[in-house]
């Protein structure tokens, strides 16, 4: 991200250092592939161009996907290339704020393998909210499968 924000955006002065702001989708389709080669974002350099094309040519208009259900949303923004279902919950969650958007990335996976009672529906609006939270547990503990199950095992030996 500081890669293509140092490459294509706009630098600005606040007290006394500069910065290199987000470039705009204008910005970014200016640039051709090779342009960008450099911010080394590898398989993902054409998707990143395309998306700025699409956005910049209304193709994709996030106003109207934020009106749009979660569901429904998710698909819009699977018709990007490059685009699939855990980027297009981070992007509805992050970017859109539809705290129901539930991104399942490994550290969720593993987390909702080791906990099968958790899912997205049993947190309803705010799934993504607690998302973050399983996110950070996940993250914090490593969340050892293994040691998880030889527990489980033990406490149930010993009822």
């Amino acid at each position: 991200v500081q890669a293509l924000c140092k490459l294509a955006g706009r630098k600005i002065e606040f007290m006394g250092k500069t910065y290199d702001l987000f470039p705009t989708p204008g910005e970014i389709a200016n640039l051709s592939l090779s342009d960008l080669q450099c911010i080394k974002a590898g398989y993902r350099t054409p998707y990143i161009l395309e998306a700025a094309k699409a956005v910049l040519s209304g193709e994709m208009n996030f106003n109207k996907i934020k009106a749009l259900s979660t569901d429904e949303g998710r698909r819009e923004m699977m018709k990007l290339p490059g685009v699939g279902e855990k980027v297009a919950d981070c992007f509805l969650l992050f970017g859109l704020s539809k705290f129901d958007a539930f991104p399942k990335d490994v550290w969720i996976k593993k987390t909702l393998a080791a906990f099968p009672s958790l899912n997205a529906s049993r947190f309803g609006e705010f799934a993504g909210i607690a998302q973050q939270y399983l996110f950070y547990y996940a993250r914090e503990t490593g969340l050892d499968l293994e040691s998880l199950n030889r527990e489980r095992k033990t406490a149930a030996s010993c009822v």
